[in-house]
Formats: C-alpha cells, structure tokens, sequence
C-alpha cells in the first residue's frame, strides 16, 4: 500500500471539473489498496450560500479529506484570486512540513501560479517525487487581463516560476495534445515524462435536460435569451 498525497484546488461537493477528476483519481487509487490524503480548501465555487458547508460523505476507509482553512475567492477577480493562491500553498506547504510519513508521490491539480510554487518548493526540499496537472497555460492565458505597463515584467517573472515548477516535477499532465506541444516547446521541457489525458466527466449527469420555461421560471430569467452550454 503507497501512501498517496492529492493537492487540490477544489473537492466536492464543488460541481467544477477540478473537483471531480480529484474525486475520481482519489477514489481509483483507493479502490487499487492504496492509502489517500486529500488536501483542499472549503468549497466555494458553483455553490448556494446554503450547500458551503454540506460536506460529502467519505466512501472509502483509507481515504482521508482534510479542508485547509485557506483565503477562498469564489468571484473571478485577479487580485483575490491571486491572493487565494498564495494562501492555500502556505497552508499546504505547512501541512506537508508536519507530515509524519512522507508520501510515496505526491498530485496536484490546483490554482496557478503560487500555490504551485510552494508545493513544488516543498516538495523539492523533503525530496517528495510530485506531478503537476496543467489544466491551463500561466501566465500566457493571464496577460491580457492585465495592465500594458505590467505584462513584460509579470510575463517573465511567471514564466520562468512557471518553468522551476515543470521542469522539478516528476511528470506533467496536459489536457489537450495543442497544450502538450505548446508548452513543453516554450519551455524546452525534454527530461519530464509528459503525458495527454483529457479531462473526463459523468455525461449522464446531463442526461435530463429539464424544461426552458421552468428554469427561466426558476431563476428569474428572461425566456427570450439565447443561452448555451459547453
């Protein structure tokens, strides 16, 4: 049995893709004999105020969720967001300081760009072999929300962190074979082992496509709006 470390940006009972490929990785490794630690924050993202604190139940006994009591910024705004980051790696890279056993890997699937750095910095320092699941490009996907006077300076400065976090990991994980070849391009990353996985779903959760009139009802929307789903 290997003792196995799962950062992640969010747990359910948080709806987004995030979480679930967390759960389902989680819960794979479980059922194959091995022991699980999950590290996450609260939830806060695609919640009602009142299902914050509906936490589900744990399905295995060798799996363990522990919710980091980190800074959560549920609204996409680039400071707070920043700001969440940077407090959920320091509360995560204390946590695996007091660890008692080391773990036999350790998987993150988390917020760019500084929780990342803590970890892998934790990481790097107790020798703790670590993978990295790129579900996003940082900071080239971070440039245009930004200031012309600051992109230079914030491009290089992320980019090259950005760069000490990949090319120190174990393995890569990338969403799409474009990001795969993108990315290890601009960072000349060759000595990794890189893998493609798409991310994954339950598509029968869509199954049932419930009326319009009654979900415009429902929400307060006006029935004429064009609306999409991807």
């Amino acid at each position: 049995m290997n003792n196995i470390l799962i950062v992640s940006a969010a747990y359910p009972p948080e709806p987004i893709v995030t979480s679930l490929i967390s759960e389902a990785l989680a819960e794979i490794l479980c059922s194959d004999g091995n022991y699980v630690t999950v590290l996450c924050p609260y939830p806060s993202r695609g919640l009602n105020i009142k299902d914050i604190n509906v936490i589900p139940k744990i399905k295995y006994e060798n799996l363990e969720v522990i919710r980091l009591k980190s800074y959560r910024s549920p609204k996409s705004k680039i400071i707070s967001r920043f700001f969440e980051s940077l407090s959920f790696g320091l509360c995560a890279f204390y946590f695996i300081f007091k660890l008692k056993k080391k773990p036999a890997i350790l998987y993150m699937n988390i917020w760019p760009i500084f929780s990342q750095l803590l970890i892998s910095f934790s990481c790097i320092i107790l020798n703790i072999p670590y993978i990295n699941h790129i579900q996003d490009v940082y900071p080239e996907s971070l440039i245009y929300r930004l200031p012309n006077i600051s992109k230079n300076i914030i491009h290089k400065t992320f980019f090259n962190i950005d760069n000490y976090i990949s090319k120190n990991a174990t393995g890569l994980i990338f969403i799409s074979n474009k990001i795969y070849i993108n990315y290890t391009l601009t960072r000349n990353i060759n000595n990794v082992s890189a893998k493609v996985i798409h991310n994954w779903t339950d598509e029968s959760k869509y199954a049932y496509i419930p009326n319009r009139n009654d979900v415009c009802d429902y929400y307060n929307i006006k029935k004429d709006l064009v609306t999409f789903m991807f």
